[in-house]
């Protein structure tokens, strides 16, 4: 039996850059922990696989679509901005500062340290 995608995020430089620093991160998180990230940076585009804690992965599938739901529109001029979508639900690119979903967001960045 194959994984299951559980989760997918999108995290993106709305911040001040020049076209070789960062642009984004591409997350994808399987039911077994795994999560790949596709990092583009400038003109390189890589891609990394790691895997998150077993409390940190029950935590991502018993919360994310109540967090995408619950989730309100953010009013930010700079900084990051987040795409979320797991099982029928969405959230579409924008802030998440304030929300819920910055405990995911921090669950994804986290893995990568």
């Amino acid at each position: 039996m194959g994984r299951k995608i559980i989760l997918t995020a999108a995290q993106h430089n709305w911040g001040l850059h020049s076209f070789d620093d960062w642009q984004k991160n591409f997350y994808i998180l399987y039911d077994n922990g795994d999560l790949r990230v596709v990092v583009y940076e400038g003109t390189v585009i890589t891609e990394e696989n790691y895997c998150i804690s077993d409390d940190n992965l029950r935590y991502v599938q018993e919360n994310i679509e109540h967090f995408i739901m619950s989730a309100d529109e953010n009013d930010a001029c700079d900084g990051e901005a987040w795409e979320f979508e797991s099982g029928g639900t969405r959230f579409d690119l924008g802030y998440i500062y304030g929300s819920d979903l910055e405990k995911i967001a921090g669950i994804l960045v986290k893995a990568r340290i």
